[in-house]
């Protein structure tokens, strides 16, 4: 109940950021030590390549995670090291790869963000593709050729199992004189307003599709002709 309550809250966007600061400072507690008794700090610069290589952060979020775990690491050395020798020199470069870890976060974002967006456009025209291929685009209907494709396959079924099923074929009586009278847009609407009622009448697994023009087609399955 609690998360179906706060589900919409802000707050979730930004706990995978606070668990990459999180880890970045408990990082630098642990180069603190590396830096008392040994005077380096690769454990940090290491912890902070491989955050910005395996974290997606969006900028400028990614900015205050390193930088912030770079100000507490500063801290860390004033407060527990300051009589190290490389204290300078461990600023500094703790500062070049916190900078570095920013500029390599941004740049795996951007690629990451382009790279599925790119996916998400590809997915989308397949889709559409795969629909225009399938479908008829005025009533919505199956076409003919995705309508036949279907019939093979449930009526081999159908044979397996020993049910039945009937393919029927209709059209509209007059329809030349809608199309004459009133205009072929006045036919559209009719065709799409006798799809949408097929459709509404027709149960699943049964189906129903578009042969040409004003001839639909109909298949009810385990359905005897009777």
């Amino acid at each position: 109940k609690r998360f179906e309550k706060n589900q919409n809250s802000k707050i979730y966007d930004y706990l995978y950021s606070v668990g990459a600061l999180i880890y970045l400072m408990e990082v630098a507690v642990y180069a603190l030590l590396d830096s008392i008794y040994l005077g380096g700090i690769s454990v940090y610069t290491a912890g902070l390549i491989g955050c910005a290589a395996i974290t997606i952060i969006k900028t400028p979020i990614n900015y205050f995670v390193f930088s912030g775990a770079q100000i507490f690491f500063i801290w860390l050395l004033y407060t527990f090291d300051y009589s190290n020798d490389f204290l300078v020199h461990n600023i500094i470069n703790s500062s070049i790869f916190a900078i570095t870890g920013m500029i390599m976060s941004k740049i795996l974002y951007e690629n990451q963000v382009d790279y599925l967006f790119k996916n998400l456009i590809l997915e989308e025209v397949n889709q559409k593709m795969e629909r225009l291929s399938n479908y008829d685009t005025l009533t919505e209907l199956r076409n003919r050729r995705n309508f036949e494709e279907y019939v093979k396959k449930e009526f081999l079924y159908i044979d397996i199992v020993e049910e039945k099923g009937i393919v029927a074929l209709m059209d509209i009586d007059y329809f030349k004189k809608v199309n004459d009278d009133y205009g072929h847009h006045a036919g559209d609407r009719v065709l799409k307003r006798v799809a949408k009622i097929l459709s509404e009448l027709v149960e699943e697994p049964s189906i129903v599709g578009r042969w040409g023009g004003e001839v639909f087609e109909i298949f009810f399955y385990n359905t005897s002709l009777d």
